[in-house]
């Protein structure tokens, strides 16, 4: 990780987590308590380090990106797209547990793992607009929005431009 000369963000620490879960086994919430702990100075959102200092196992309900930048490690690990979905919401949920928080992290490694078998551009796209473009809850209001169907939404947001339709 770090040397003396180096810095790292959360979501490079985090994503690390993850990796070291699926390579070696264990719990998501006790990796992220231990990586969280190593790396305190490494920019956590304040839910994230309130959750992590406390060692607190439930969720926070999160829909933020954080889910999304630490899951890269499964569509990497997954043998299947089936078992990239499976692990991007076993990786998400532990922390982002609003549907939002876990599609956007299940959409990045299903990307991921797609492109490793060789999708193009146009398959990619088609995959996330077909299985995760569908009206979403905004925790805030209440009020539901179209999320991706309609360009705007948390999903969109947080989904490398790349892919999305102009």
């Amino acid at each position: 990780m770090p040397t003396p000369h180096s810095t790292v963000t959360d979501d490079s620490v985090l994503c690390v987590a993850v990796a070291d879960v699926l390579l070696h086994g264990g719990d998501f919430v006790d990796a992220f308590h231990d990586y969280f702990h190593r790396y305190p100075n490494a920019g956590f959102g304040g839910g994230f380090m309130r959750w992590a200092a406390n060692r607190n196992r439930q969720p926070y309900y999160s829909w933020g990106n954080g889910s999304a930048m630490r899951v890269p490690p499964v569509g990497f690990a997954a043998t299947s797209l089936e078992e990239a979905l499976s692990l991007a919401r076993r990786s998400a949920e532990v922390t982002h547990d609003h549907p939002e928080g876990i599609r956007v992290a299940q959409a990045v490694a299903a990307v991921i793992f797609l492109a490793r078998q060789g999708a193009d551009k146009a398959s990619l796209r088609a995959e996330v607009e077909g299985r995760f473009a569908r009206v979403s809850a905004k925790r805030d209001t209440g009020a539901a929005d179209a999320g991706i169907a309609r360009g705007g939404g948390s999903l969109r947001s947080q989904i490398p431009g790349i892919l999305m339709p102009a």
